[in-house]
């Protein structure tokens, strides 16, 4: 009767095993890895809506400095922007690091980000007019 009585208090002192540790390790692992895959698609949409965001800020700039210190006659670049002061330079480039780029089309004026591929005139380009669509469609390409 002693007997049993030791072996059952030893096993309590021996805590867990490895196997136990190893079950415990692959389920954290597997949730993790579910986690990661779908934060990482939300990052994506963030990056564009965040581009978006900071083309609108360029295009705001790009009109103000276009219709009242140039009278209009022409279209302004980003670093014309940041040396007149419309534009700070820390909101000059995009979440991938790259310049926002100013385009004139007639009378209207956009601001525009390369985009993922960090190439301009691609489908990637993120404009300042993006449509919550567009958005999902420019995630999936690489965003």
């Amino acid at each position: 009767m002693i007997e049993i009585a030791r072996r059952g208090s030893r096993a309590r002192r021996r805590g867990v095993t490895l196997v136990e540790v190893l079950i415990v390790v692959a389920i954290m692992a597997t949730i993790a890895g579910t986690v990661t895959v779908l934060a990482f698609g939300e990052l994506k949409k963030a990056r564009v809506r965040t581009a978006a965001i900071g083309a609108a800020a360029v295009r705001e700039a790009a009109k103000i400095h276009r219709d009242v210190d140039l009278a209009g006659d022409e279209c302004p670049s980003v670093a014309a922007l940041i040396e007149a002061g419309k534009l700070d330079a820390k909101r000059s480039t995009d979440p991938w690091h790259t310049s926002y780029e100013v385009r004139c089309e007639d009378a209207d004026v956009r601001g525009v980000s390369a985009g993922a591929d960090r190439r301009p005139r691609t489908p990637d380009d993120v404009r300042d007019d993006v449509t919550p669509a567009e958005v999902e469609r420019i995630a999936k390409m690489g965003g």
